[in-house]
């Protein structure tokens, strides 16, 4: 921005200065998952470690560092493990010690990168079967031997 001062005198004098102005933004903004919760199925039998299982997502209006996000749980599970920079949850193990049909409720957390950091929260359900069969009293779920249910659980349905 330039800014020109002058006065009435005869001569008439005036000064000239530029001005920068730099607008930071403050971290006002917590980040906010785009779904409300997150739901996945695994057929324990196909599970090997690795596999990914789900992926959380979350944005923050923010700039800069205030809308970067990292993402954790907010407790330790012996079954998933979460990559705090892409939010792709994956299996801790083959899930060999599963041995009946398991519902796994977590909550992740994602913070902003802020001077001072601001998190939200959301719920991950994952359900480990044990078998197809088990597959056979969902409602409304068809199971296809051929397609491992991990690969296909953003159909599953609760």
């Amino acid at each position: 921005m330039v800014i020109v001062a002058s006065d009435n005198g005869i001569p008439q004098r005036k000064n000239v200065t530029d001005i920068k102005i730099k607008v930071t933004d403050i971290n006002d903004n917590a980040p906010k998952f785009t779904k409300s919760s997150y739901t996945g199925s695994v057929l324990v039998a196909n599970a090997k470690e690795g596999d990914k299982v789900l992926t959380v997502s979350a944005q923050d209006p923010d700039i800069g560092n205030n809308s970067k996000i990292i993402y954790r749980f907010s407790n330790v599970s012996p079954h998933l493990n979460l990559d705090g920079d892409t939010g792709v949850i994956s299996l801790a193990s083959d899930l060999s010690s599963v041995t009946e049909n398991t519902m796994i409720n977590l909550t992740v957390i994602a913070s902003d990168h802020g001077e001072v950091p601001l998190s939200s929260a959301g719920d991950v359900n994952l359900n480990g079967f044990c078998s197809y069969k088990d597959l056979d009293y969902i409602p409304g779920y068809i199971c296809h031997k051929y397609i491992p249910l991990y690969k296909i659980y953003d159909l599953f349905i609760m």
